[in-house]
Order: structure tokens, then C-alpha cells, then sequence
């Protein structure tokens, strides 16, 4: 079996479309993802298993930097942080800034 015929030979095994197959695959692929993106990351027992089997099939990378922090949290941390303006003085006789 040549691996450039797969998803042919594959459609055909099953007896549809290539376009078909690959239109199947892209769904499957997206819903493991959004099953693996509403299943919480630390969810125990069937559920932690399923979230286990979408995030493989889907490929989610979870967006965890580390345990209990996620992108979303430190990017809503630096928004909410006021910025403090800082008053820098130039000294005028040698044009330094301190």
C-alpha cells in the first residue's frame, strides 16, 4: 500500500467519497477538540478519560504554563494591572537620564 493512496484506498474500502473521508476526518477532529476544551484539564473518573481520548485525537495542546495557570489568566493579570507612569527627569547640563 502506497502512502499517497491512503485516503483514497481508504474511501474506498468504506465505500465513499475521498472528499467525503476527508471531510469525515476534519469533523471528527474538530469536535475531539471541543470536547477536550470544555472537558476541564484536571476532570477525574470517565470524564477525565474522555478529555484523555479528544485531546489525542483532536491534538489539543492544553494552554497550561503551569499547574492552576493558564495563558488566559496571565493575560488578563497584565490588563488589569494599572500601568504607573514614571517621571523621567533629564539633566540638562551633561544630557543624562538617570
Amino acid at each position: 500500500m502506497d502512502i499517497a493512496n491512503l485516503a483514497p484506498d481508504l474511501a474506498r474500502l468504506l465505500g465513499i467519497n475521498p472528499a467525503t473521508l476527508v471531510l469525515l476526518l476534519w469533523i471528527i477532529v474538530q469536535a475531539a477538540n471541543v470536547g477536550a476544551r470544555l472537558i476541564p484539564n484536571d476532570a477525574t473518573g470517565y470524564l477525565g478519560v474522555l478529555r484523555k481520548i479528544c485531546a489525542l485525537i483532536g491534538l489539543y495542546v492544553s494552554s497550561r504554563i503551569t499547574s492552576g495557570v493558564t495563558v488566559n489568566d496571565t493575560a488578563k493579570a497584565v490588563i488589569e494591572t494599572p500601568v504607573t507612569a514614571r517621571q523621567v527627569e533629564v539633566d540638562g547640563a551633561k544630557g543624562k537620564v538617570p
